[in-house]
């Protein structure tokens, strides 16, 4: 597996470094990596809204409630765009 960086900048001061994303195609996308990373926030993003949402029903006039579900929502999306990542991996693999 070869990794490369395209436009990078460094990193001075307080600025960060970063791989501009319009240079890259989409052939070069690393589909496991996004689908490993998506569903491990998925995972702790769902999980975060569940004990929140427990200590959100005991004071049902706080914002909680609100937060949990915002955070059961982007888990959702989080795994979501991870099976998205998974079926073009695989269509990529059978593609080859």
């Amino acid at each position: 597996m070869r990794f490369e960086a395209r436009a990078v900048e460094l990193a001075t001061g307080s600025s960060v470094a970063y791989v501009d994303m319009a240079s890259l195609d989409r052939t070069t996308m690393n589909w496991r990596l996004n689908a490993v990373i998506a569903r491990s926030v998925g995972i702790i993003a769902i999980a975060l809204g569940f004990i929140i949402g427990m200590y959100g029903l005991d004071h049902p006039a706080s914002h909680w409630l609100n937060t949990a579900l915002g955070l059961l929502v982007t888990g959702m999306l989080a795994q979501g765009y991870a099976l998205f990542c998974s079926i073009k991996r695989m269509q990529q693999l059978n593609s080859k």
